[in-house]
Protein backbone atom coordinates (compact mmCIF):
# COMPACT_ATOMS: atom_id res chain seq x y z
CA UNK A 1 0.00 0.00 0.00
CA UNK A 2 1.24 3.40 -1.13
CA UNK A 3 1.54 6.15 1.31
CA UNK A 4 -0.46 9.29 0.62
CA UNK A 5 1.70 11.50 -1.62
CA UNK A 6 0.52 15.38 -1.47
CA UNK A 7 1.82 17.68 -4.73
CA UNK A 8 3.70 19.42 -2.66
CA UNK A 9 5.97 17.08 -1.66
CA UNK A 10 5.95 16.06 -5.47
CA UNK A 11 7.05 19.21 -6.14
CA UNK A 12 9.62 19.03 -4.05
CA UNK A 13 10.89 15.40 -5.36
CA UNK A 14 10.29 16.76 -8.93
CA UNK A 15 11.93 20.23 -9.08
CA UNK A 16 13.40 21.84 -6.44
CA UNK A 17 15.67 18.95 -5.10
CA UNK A 18 17.16 18.51 -8.59
CA UNK A 19 19.49 20.56 -11.16
CA UNK A 20 18.62 23.08 -13.50
CA UNK A 21 19.63 20.62 -16.21
CA UNK A 22 17.07 18.46 -15.91
CA UNK A 23 14.95 21.18 -16.95
CA UNK A 24 16.46 20.98 -20.38
CA UNK A 25 17.69 24.67 -21.19
CA UNK A 26 17.35 25.38 -24.58
CA UNK A 27 20.47 26.41 -26.54
CA UNK A 28 20.90 30.23 -26.47
CA UNK A 29 21.12 32.36 -29.51
CA UNK A 30 23.35 35.10 -29.38
CA UNK A 31 23.90 38.20 -31.39
CA UNK A 32 26.97 41.25 -30.96
CA UNK A 33 26.52 44.07 -28.75
CA UNK A 34 27.59 46.31 -31.83
CA UNK A 35 24.80 44.51 -34.52
CA UNK A 36 21.93 46.84 -34.79
CA UNK A 37 18.90 46.41 -32.31
CA UNK A 38 16.67 45.47 -35.66
CA UNK A 39 18.47 42.55 -36.29
CA UNK A 40 17.86 41.46 -32.65
CA UNK A 41 14.38 42.22 -33.52
CA UNK A 42 13.60 40.08 -36.51
CA UNK A 43 15.76 37.34 -34.63
CA UNK A 44 13.83 36.89 -31.96
CA UNK A 45 10.44 37.40 -34.09
CA UNK A 46 12.03 34.63 -36.79
CA UNK A 47 13.53 32.09 -33.86
CA UNK A 48 10.36 32.83 -31.52
CA UNK A 49 12.34 33.60 -28.91
CA UNK A 50 11.93 36.28 -26.00
CA UNK A 51 15.98 37.16 -25.76
CA UNK A 52 19.18 36.94 -27.31
CA UNK A 53 22.49 36.14 -25.29
CA UNK A 54 24.94 39.26 -26.23
CA UNK A 55 28.48 37.71 -26.85
CA UNK A 56 31.36 39.92 -27.99
CA UNK A 57 34.81 37.91 -28.08
CA UNK A 58 32.86 34.60 -26.97
CA UNK A 59 32.35 36.19 -23.44
CA UNK A 60 28.66 37.10 -21.99
CA UNK A 61 28.60 40.66 -21.81
CA UNK A 62 24.82 40.75 -22.04
CA UNK A 63 21.38 39.88 -22.57
CA UNK A 64 18.58 41.71 -25.37
CA UNK A 65 15.26 40.88 -24.10
CA UNK A 66 11.30 41.86 -25.61
CA UNK A 67 10.89 43.50 -22.83
CA UNK A 68 14.09 45.84 -23.11
CA UNK A 69 13.21 46.52 -26.26
CA UNK A 70 9.62 47.20 -25.75
CA UNK A 71 10.19 49.47 -22.88
CA UNK A 72 13.85 50.99 -23.74
CA UNK A 73 13.11 52.05 -27.48
CA UNK A 74 9.37 53.69 -26.33
CA UNK A 75 11.18 55.97 -24.15
CA UNK A 76 14.77 56.79 -26.53
CA UNK A 77 12.12 56.96 -29.61
CA UNK A 78 14.46 55.94 -32.07
CA UNK A 79 14.90 54.12 -35.05
CA UNK A 80 16.06 50.49 -33.95
CA UNK A 81 18.21 49.83 -37.53
CA UNK A 82 20.58 52.96 -35.87
CA UNK A 83 20.45 52.03 -32.35
CA UNK A 84 23.59 49.28 -31.09
CA UNK A 85 22.45 46.34 -29.10
CA UNK A 86 24.86 47.52 -26.47
CA UNK A 87 22.70 50.43 -25.87
CA UNK A 88 19.20 48.11 -24.91
CA UNK A 89 20.82 45.15 -23.66
CA UNK A 90 21.05 44.24 -19.57
CA UNK A 91 25.09 44.41 -18.95
CA UNK A 92 26.51 41.72 -16.96
CA UNK A 93 23.34 39.52 -16.69
CA UNK A 94 23.50 37.22 -13.64
CA UNK A 95 23.47 33.06 -14.30
CA UNK A 96 23.43 30.29 -13.35
CA UNK A 97 25.38 26.98 -13.32
CA UNK A 98 23.37 24.17 -15.41
CA UNK A 99 24.65 22.16 -12.14
CA UNK A 100 23.21 24.28 -9.65
CA UNK A 101 19.61 23.07 -8.05
CA UNK A 102 16.16 24.26 -9.54
CA UNK A 103 15.91 26.23 -5.87
CA UNK A 104 18.97 28.72 -6.70
CA UNK A 105 17.88 29.40 -10.47
CA UNK A 106 13.92 30.16 -9.08
CA UNK A 107 15.41 32.31 -5.96
CA UNK A 108 17.48 34.09 -8.41
CA UNK A 109 14.98 35.02 -10.97
CA UNK A 110 12.24 36.00 -8.34
CA UNK A 111 14.63 38.36 -6.45
CA UNK A 112 16.08 39.69 -9.63
CA UNK A 113 12.77 40.21 -11.54
CA UNK A 114 14.28 38.26 -14.17
CA UNK A 115 11.63 36.46 -17.03
CA UNK A 116 14.97 34.81 -18.59
CA UNK A 117 18.22 33.49 -17.11
CA UNK A 118 21.28 32.50 -18.84
CA UNK A 119 22.54 28.63 -18.01
CA UNK A 120 25.86 28.27 -18.01
CA UNK A 121 26.58 24.51 -19.05
CA UNK A 122 29.42 22.17 -18.62
CA UNK A 123 31.37 23.11 -21.67
CA UNK A 124 33.27 26.84 -20.56
CA UNK A 125 31.97 30.23 -22.61
CA UNK A 126 28.27 27.50 -23.70
CA UNK A 127 25.09 28.71 -22.61
CA UNK A 128 21.36 27.95 -22.58
CA UNK A 129 18.48 29.64 -21.54
CA UNK A 130 15.59 29.26 -20.02
CA UNK A 131 12.74 31.33 -19.14
CA UNK A 132 9.48 31.74 -16.41
CA UNK A 133 7.37 30.12 -19.64
CA UNK A 134 9.77 27.24 -19.99
CA UNK A 135 9.60 26.31 -16.20
CA UNK A 136 6.07 26.70 -16.11
CA UNK A 137 5.27 24.12 -19.04
CA UNK A 138 8.02 21.76 -17.35
CA UNK A 139 5.85 21.92 -13.99
CA UNK A 140 2.99 20.86 -16.24
CA UNK A 141 4.07 18.46 -17.86
CA UNK A 142 5.98 16.35 -15.05
CA UNK A 143 3.51 17.20 -12.69
CA UNK A 144 0.68 16.29 -15.08
CA UNK A 145 2.13 12.87 -15.75
CA UNK A 146 2.32 11.75 -12.20
CA UNK A 147 -1.34 12.82 -11.23
CA UNK A 148 -2.64 10.82 -14.09
CA UNK A 149 -0.77 7.59 -13.57
CA UNK A 150 -2.24 4.59 -12.88
CA UNK A 151 -0.82 3.90 -9.50
CA UNK A 152 -0.97 7.85 -8.10
CA UNK A 153 -2.07 8.59 -4.77
CA UNK A 154 -1.86 12.02 -4.62
CA UNK A 155 -4.35 13.78 -2.58
CA UNK A 156 -5.58 17.33 -3.28
CA UNK A 157 -5.94 19.86 -0.63
CA UNK A 158 -7.92 22.69 -1.39
CA UNK A 159 -5.83 25.23 -0.26
CA UNK A 160 -2.46 24.75 -2.44
CA UNK A 161 -1.45 25.01 -5.61
CA UNK A 162 -3.23 21.62 -6.55
CA UNK A 163 -6.34 23.24 -7.91
CA UNK A 164 -4.18 25.43 -10.13
CA UNK A 165 -2.63 22.33 -12.21
CA UNK A 166 -5.61 19.87 -11.86
CA UNK A 167 -7.92 22.20 -13.23
CA UNK A 168 -5.77 22.90 -16.19
CA UNK A 169 -5.91 19.25 -16.99
CA UNK A 170 -9.40 18.95 -16.17
CA UNK A 171 -9.49 16.86 -12.71
CA UNK A 172 -11.75 19.09 -11.25
CA UNK A 173 -14.58 20.99 -12.69
CA UNK A 174 -13.89 24.26 -14.84
CA UNK A 175 -14.70 27.54 -12.94
CA UNK A 176 -18.12 28.82 -13.58
CA UNK A 177 -17.82 32.44 -16.48
CA UNK A 178 -17.77 35.69 -14.73
CA UNK A 179 -21.22 37.43 -14.57
CA UNK A 180 -21.23 39.85 -17.38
Amino acid sequence: MHPNIGIQSIFHREFLSRSVSTLAPKNALSISSEAPVSEAVHRMSIDKVGCLLVLDNQKLTGIITERDILLKAHKIGCDLRDVGVATFMTKKPSTVRASSGISRLLFDMSVGGFRHMPIELKEPGSFGVLSTADFIDRIHSRLTKRILAADSTVEFDKNSVDEFFASSINILPPEPPLAA
